[in-house]
């Protein structure tokens, strides 16, 4: 019979993650899984701060890492939560269109559970996506489910879609219908192939009926996007989009840098 001490050390070594890579065992500090839902995570966490994003655990950061890829938030807009945006500096031209949004995110809850949005319309380059996915990241979080499209994107994997693979686009779809939280980016800036725009406007029109919260950004007025005006969209989704969401208008110059 081996001595109980040696087996002892195999056990630990056995307990000890590989160094140079994250293992998806436990850690024995935090006892936080890579796999773990945001909330439970946080609790066991040790290091846990009032927000995953502002942990500087490993295995959180890996987890939320995992979270945003999930929503399809990308590396450009990983630091676009309020702490980060804060500590950058919030531009004057946007300080009154910062404050509403961080209002509509400090009643999250309440939002959420009643279906409220938000139509951040305004020029490009006014931070209108940035302040966006800072709502998406704080649902995310809250351990509520999210994802963040480009409308352009959208129709063109719909699209896509169409004949070659009925079920993987009936999957997204119904993805794009259940998420609590969905944040439709550039709205009007996309084709209007007649199939796709009507696919489009059901998922709309069902995202209402469910009343699933959602947020558009566009540069175009509700003028332009109404289809009697020439636009995109029926009129009656115009009208549900102003039914549901807050507006909130930025103007002035491109924040971005050339």
């Amino acid at each position: 019979m081996e001595d109980i001490s040696v087996i002892g050390e195999i056990v630990k070594k056995l307990q000890t993650p590989p160094t140079g890579r994250m293992s998806r065992n436990p850690c024995e500090i935090c006892q936080v899984d890579v796999r773990m839902p945001v909330l439970k995570a946080m609790q066991e966490c040790a290091k846990r701060e009032r927000r995953i994003y502002m942990s500087d655990c490993a295995r959180l950061k890996t987890l939320w890492l995992n979270v945003l890829q999930e929503a399809n938030i990308q590396k450009r807009y990983i630091n676009c939560n309020l702490p980060a945006i804060e500590a950058r500096g919030i531009p004057e031209s946007v300080k009154v269109q910062y404050k509403r949004v961080k209002a509509f995110i400090d009643n999250l809850i309440t939002n959420l559970a009643c279906g409220k949005g938000l139509i951040l319309k305004g020029p490009t380059g006014t931070m209108k996506t940035t302040l966006a996915v800072a709502v998406l990241q704080e649902a995310l979080a809250m351990g509520e489910s999210g994802l963040l499209i480009n409308m352009s994107s959208l129709l063109d994997k719909i699209f896509s879609m169409k004949d070659s693979k009925p079920e993987s686009r009936l999957t997204f779809e119904q993805k794009l219908i259940e998420c609590k939280l969905l944040v439709l980016d550039d709205l009007g800036t996309e084709y209007s192939e007649g199939w796709v725009q009507t696919k489009v406007n059901s998922i709309i029109s069902e995202r209402y009926d469910r009343m699933r919260s959602s947020i558009y950004t566009t540069n175009f007025t509700n003028e332009q996007l109404k289809a009697s005006e020439g636009g995109r969209y029926a009129d009656r989704i115009i009208d549900r989009f102003r039914e549901d969401c807050e507006v909130i208008n930025f103007t002035g110059k491109s924040l971005r840098r050339g």
